[in-house]
């Protein structure tokens, strides 16, 4: 009789070393570049963010300017001088009701009446001279850079004339 021994195979299921060191390595792989691509959007994002700040923040300025300008009786330079074209970090505009506005460009923000209008994520560059206001015909011109620290700048400029022209 013959015996009935039979020789199990030696194959067992599973993955060898080399297999699973190059799974990893393959993983790894895409981690770092999963990784890299998502630090790439978000500092894109935050780099929208910041010009958003600068933009919203230079266009209050220019608007509140505009708006005072366009109603202003009243324009004067720094220390009550006629506007005649000379630069300033400070003029004051007086409306028909009589109402002065004082903006001011001083320790890296632009003021009205006291109250900055912008906030404190951005600076200006320069405050020795951003307004210059002329009287015939009187009319205003703004031009001024915001910086968001420490890399991002922005040029904003407005030519803008009294409304009320007498």
């Amino acid at each position: 009789m013959a015996s009935n021994n039979t020789i199990k195979n030696s194959h067992q299921a599973g993955f060898t070393l080399i297999e699973i060191l190059v799974a990893i390595t393959i993983f790894a792989i895409v981690i770092v570049a999963a990784t890299g691509i998502f630090l790439y959007i978000v500092s894109g994002a935050m780099k929208v963010k910041k010009i958003g700040q600068l933009k919203q923040n230079g266009n209050l300025v220019l608007a509140k300017l505009e708006r005072a300008v366009r109603d202003a009786q009243v324009m004067q330079a720094a220390g009550g001088s006629d506007c005649d074209g000379t630069q300033t970090e400070r003029l004051y505009i007086e409306d028909e009701s009589g109402v002065t506005k004082e903006f001011v460009c001083q320790n890296n923000l632009i003021m009205l009446n006291g109250t900055s209008l912008i906030d404190e994520t951005v600076e200006i560059v320069d405050c020795s001279a951003i307004f210059q206001c002329y009287a015939d015909p009187p009319r205003l011109h703004a031009d001024f850079n915001l910086r968001y620290p420490p890399d991002l700048e922005e040029n904003f400029t407005l030519w803008v004339s009294k409304r009320n022209v007498d």
